[in-house]
């Protein structure tokens, strides 16, 4: 971190973790606990991590701490080895690949932290092998589901934020990161700011464009949040989680698996199969990477089975003539049915 490793020395203050010159160790000497504040700060205000990032990041780097302090290590940020990082992984045997790798990265942006400030002379979670993912199609629930959940939002409040997640496609940390100002004039798009501040423009759809002119029509607070609690102040995740939970059981479907995540795969599966192309999904979904989003180009076994069937040139004509009624009759059910 450039802007603050040439404010400070490795015997300088704390100006630079954030902290005051009386409420925190010089760099040299700082607690584990004390950089780590430091560096959920930098995550937040100068990387512009998400609030969900930054709390992950600190639960893995307490868990490390604790590890260390079980292992009578209780050392400096410089003392710690690469060999204690290893032996804290191994103690992580029996958790899944992706929570092993979330460790891995957190330690090693928490220590290539400490380096750029000159705290450490060396990352020792660098450079470590990461286990690798099996890749898994998102679950995602039906059209049935989600039509069910929004016809369960008994407040403009639960309406508004089950359909950003469901019809924009938008994080949970983006819908509480929405300001009033983000939504344009005339409703028509949103301004959504992503991860690593990435910015994003959305487009509304005409029922998304109905239930924010509901939802805000009657605001009786000023507050910049869009996404408001009951006191007129901004939602919490907690908040969030604790409405998307009671509008799951008024659905009917709190034991079905729906989580506040899965409705943004909800609505990437659901541009999938109405042909939407992979680029443009990925620029509503704020993907970096195009290959994020292909996990989502996954076909249903009906889809699979009638694009074997294309292979006409090996059917007779009135196999053909079979095939060509079919599909015409499929294409009208398709075209006839509603979609959430």
């Amino acid at each position: 971190m450039v802007n603050a490793a040439a404010d400070i020395s490795k015997t300088g203050t704390c100006a630079a973790l954030g902290e005051s010159s009386t409420g925190c160790p010089s760099p040299a000497t700082a607690s584990l606990r004390c950089l780590l504040d430091g560096f959920l700060r930098h995550l937040t205000e100068y990387r512009h991590c998400s609030p969900l990032t930054a709390d992950a990041y600190e639960r893995e780097a307490e868990r490390f701490f604790r590890f260390l302090e079980t292992q009578s290590s209780s050392k400096p940020a410089d003392e710690i080895t690469r060999g204690d990082v290893n032996r804290f992984l191994t103690s992580l045997h029996g958790l899944s690949p992706a929570s092993i790798r979330r460790a891995i990265y957190a330690l090693a942006s928490f220590f290539r932290h400490l380096v750029d400030l000159e705290i450490v002379d060396r990352n020792p979670a660098s450079d470590i092998e990461v286990p690798k993912l099996t890749r898994t199609i998102p679950r995602a629930p039906t059209a049935e589901q989600c039509g069910q959940l929004l016809q369960a939002c008994e407040s403009t409040t639960e309406e508004c934020a089950i359909s950003l997640m469901l019809l924009a496609g938008l994080r949970r940390c983006e819908v509480l990161g929405l300001q009033v100002g983000d939504v344009a004039a005339d409703f028509s798009q949103l301004l959504i700011r992503g991860k690593g501040g990435k910015q994003r423009v959305v487009p509304v759809s005409l029922a998304l464009h109905s239930t924010l002119r509901r939802y805000l029509k009657p605001r009786d607070t000023d507050g910049p949040s869009l996404i408001i609690n009951t006191v007129g102040g901004p939602m919490g995740i907690n908040t969030l989680y604790r409405l998307f939970r009671r509008v799951l059981a008024r659905a009917g479907l709190i034991d079905a698996g729906i989580t506040p995540h899965s409705l943004r795969h909800a609505f990437a599966s659901h541009l999938v199969s109405a042909g939407v192309d992979v680029a443009t999904i990925s620029e509503l979904l704020g993907h970096a990477n195009i290959a994020t989003t292909s996990i989502y180009l996954h076909s249903s076994d009906a889809s699979k089975a009638q694009a074997v069937e294309k292979l006409s040139f090996v059917l007779t004509e009135d196999e053909r003539s079979v095939t060509e009624a079919a599909e015409e009759t499929e294409k009208h059910v398709c075209t006839s049915s509603d979609s959430f």
